[in-house]
């Protein structure tokens, strides 16, 4: 994606939203985008600082006619500008552009009385883990995913709105988040595996998928659409591997620890908020945890554990939250 510039940015709803904090999807959104697209941080920094250095003028759609008057202005002008002055003329530009574009979204007719939304942009997500680290991913859904070294993860545009479908390269673990009508799907080359409210870590190779089943139910197809063949159902603790099975339906039950220490093997944390953190610690260790009295989406932690036990991730992250935990139950952690 080479084509992201400041104008580009701006004239996005979704990414204003975004800049005010004002919806919690967009938001989220464009956090992953960011996070998938750091070689354009510069640029949406620059593109984030315009629209909050002038975001106090739009307090108001009151403001519509004063507006579209410095809009007008910006456009007829062809005065040449010093360049001390550029920045200056820039911003006041740019908050008539965004004032414009929030006009014209929100402003209510007099005609109609369907009420108008702003609409999200839609994103395509990519993201990938290198050779050095796995990668942490959170989705709009609360699905979480701990994608392998040298895996790929696409999401798709219409993602937690029309869909959950997602594309593996690689190898990922995948703790679903349950949506009734919205069943969750991972494609991995010609096999699709889909789940409701689920746990498992699927493996893609070139012509063959393995899938390990942790928590729930799914089923395991191959074909695209209509030409879908119905491999297999697989209960928890039940693995399909086509490369053993030779597309046939027969499952195999694998031991918990296997899937345990592989999820356990590396755990790094570089700035990550909280949110995530216990998204993953979760994820990786079969409990819930609850921490009190701490902003997840604020807060952040950064750690590295290998093969650690549970304890001594606790004990890690109560000292840097400045707080203790206690176990309310075998499987549910309280940390305050």
């Amino acid at each position: 994606m080479d084509n992201v510039t400041v104008e580009w940015l701006i004239a996005q709803p979704s990414f204003i939203n975004y800049c005010l904090r004002e919806h919690e999807q967009d938001v989220h959104s464009w956090r992953q985008w960011l996070q998938a697209h750091p070689e354009h941080a510069d640029i949406f920094n620059e593109a984030e600082d315009i629209v909050k250095s002038t975001g106090w003028l739009l307090v108001a759609e009151k403001e519509k006619a004063g507006a579209m008057a410095l809009m007008d202005d910006y456009l007829r002008t062809s005065k040449p500008r010093s360049r001390n002055k550029q920045l200056y003329w820039w911003s006041t530009a740019a908050a008539a552009a965004v004032i414009a574009v929030l006009v014209i979204v929100k402003w209510p007719t007099k005609q109609s009385n369907i009420p108008t939304t702003v609409a999200s942009a839609p994103l395509q997500l990519h993201y990938s883990a290198d050779g050095s680290t796995r990668k942490s991913i959170l989705l709009p859904d609360s699905t979480y995913v701990l994608l392998d070294k040298h895996s790929t993860l696409d999401i798709d545009a219409g993602y937690n709105t029309q869909n959950r479908h997602v594309v593996l390269n690689g190898t990922g673990y995948f703790k679903i988040k349950s949506q009734a009508n919205l069943p969750f799907d991972v494609k991995g080359g010609d096999y699709t595996v889909t789940a409701l409210g689920t746990a498992f870590k699927m493996t893609v190779t070139p012509g063959h998928v393995h899938v390990m089943l942790e928590q729930g139910k799914v089923k395991v197809e191959q074909g695209v659409n209509e030409h879908r063949k119905l491999l297999t159902y697989l209960l928890p603790m039940e693995s399909y591997n086509s490369a053993i099975n030779h597309h046939q339906s027969k499952a195999q039950v694998f031991e918990q620890t296997a899937l345990a220490l592989w999820k356990t093997e590396e755990i790094i944390f570089e700035h990550t908020p909280l949110e995530e953190v216990v998204a993953q610690l979760e994820s990786c260790y079969n409990v819930d945890i609850n921490i009190e009295g701490v902003d997840l989406k604020k807060e952040t932690f950064s750690g590295k554990f290998r093969n650690d036990s549970l304890q001594s991730v606790l004990n890690v992250l109560c000292f840097a939250v400045n707080k203790q935990y206690q176990f309310t139950d075998a499987t549910s952690v309280l940390i305050k």
